[in-house]
């Protein structure tokens, strides 16, 4: 039986790992690269406003446990 009649009869054969594994490998680096990208962006923008809110949270202590903010 041939690929096209076996398609046709909705049937199908073992996937083809060495024609799918490259493409899916590639997706996921591009994947983790911009994960890591706007991991690192995230962390630069956000470090100042975070660490000013946190002072702001922690100044008493009643305020910082009820925000659930440690404290120093």
């Amino acid at each position: 039986m041939t690929a096209g009649v076996a398609a046709a009869q909705g049937r199908r054969g073992p996937p083809n790992v060495p024609e799918i594994l490259p493409g899916a490998l590639a997706g996921l680096c591009v994947f983790l690269y911009g994960a890591t990208r706007m991991a690192d962006t995230l962390g630069e923008l956000g470090t100042a406003r975070v660490k000013a809110r946190l002072e702001r949270c922690t100044r008493h202590r009643f305020e910082s446990i009820g925000t659930g903010a440690p404290w120093s």
